[in-house]
């Protein structure tokens, strides 16, 4: 069985680990004095108890949160540069948007000046429940967001922009999208 740690599981045992160089001399460090304490990764099986279990912890902990950390880079790109809540939450009779709701679709406050063939006057659900994730999946969507192109081929209808994003980008915002209720 091969064993791989993470690289926060190997950080960990890095700063966790003091290796004492007493009476050794190193290269740099004993010409200028400084305090003979470097941080080295060691063997874990030579590390006591207590540092093994917060290593391991890491291994395999981090994952988590490193799924945890693609879901907030998610809601940042869907939020914050995209603007999908723009669209696709309703918004209240102050102008908020009704956070109960979110991303669960709206009738559309914007319309064209001229008519536009296929103009969409209400915006689809973009929630786990909703009817657009039974239909298309998790795969179309990434598809959509890294190519532009629905699962038929054809380019979003207006007002839904194209976008083109990294498969990692697109990625992110699905897993943002599964974790809406």
């Amino acid at each position: 069985m091969r064993f791989e740690a993470s690289r926060a599981a190997v950080a960990t045992a890095a700063i966790l680990v003091p290796w004492r160089t007493a009476n050794r001399t190193l290269p740099g460090i004993s010409d200028v004095g400084l305090e003979s304490k470097i941080l080295h990764v060691v063997s874990l099986t030579l590390m006591s108890p207590y540092p093994l279990l917060i290593v391991s912890m890491c291994i395999f902990v981090c994952p988590g949160w490193a799924q945890s950390g693609k879901v907030a880079r998610g809601k940042y790109l869907a939020e914050e540069v995209a603007r999908c809540q723009e669209c696709h939450t309703p918004k209240l009779p102050d102008g908020q948007f009704d956070k109960d709701k979110w991303m669960k679709g709206a009738v559309m406050n914007i319309q064209p000046i001229e008519p536009i063939k296929g103009w969409h006057k209400t915006s689809p659900d973009l929630t786990r429940p909703g009817k657009l994730w039974a239909k298309w999946g998790e795969l179309a969507f990434i598809k959509f967001l890294t190519t532009g192109n629905a699962p038929n081929g054809k380019p979003a209808e207006a007002p839904m922009p194209t976008y083109r994003m990294s498969q990692d980008d697109a990625e992110a915002i699905v897993d943002y999208l599964k974790s809406l209720k």
